[in-house]
């Protein structure tokens, strides 16, 4: 839905606000629905000037992404969406943001090995 909207205010509006507060909804949206895929499709579809304060913007919602899949025992998904967005924000140059998601790889990978040892 937001991705037709975005379709819909470049063809019609040439607003950026709102054609940014769509794709940022669009991207949210899959993050939420556990889709990081999605997400970063649209996000690589997206000239860098749109693509990095959108980046910025959901670090956070991209983190507590992977924190429900670890919670849920989804390890293997989490730490694919993390290489994912660890390779997009590092291509992006957006360091601050990639040492946030190389903090939580090690927490995940570390919980994952205390996991194997304990069995």
């Amino acid at each position: 839905m937001y991705q037709r909207a975005v379709r819909w205010s470049r063809e019609r509006l040439l607003d950026r606000d709102i054609i940014y507060e769509a794709l940022r909804l669009a991207i949210s949206a899959w993050l939420s629905a556990c889709m990081a895929e999605n997400a970063s499709n649209i996000l690589l579809s997206l000239p860098q000037e749109t693509r990095l304060p959108i980046l910025k913007d959901l670090i956070n919602k991209i983190l507590t992404e992977v924190d429900y899949l670890v919670d849920n025992n989804k390890h293997k998904l989490a730490i694919e969406h993390l290489n994912m967005f660890i390779k997009l924000y590092h291509d992006n140059n957006l360091m601050s943001e990639l040492k946030k998601l190389n903090s939580k790889q090690l927490s995940v990978v570390d919980l994952l090995m205390k996991r194997g040892i304990n069995k």
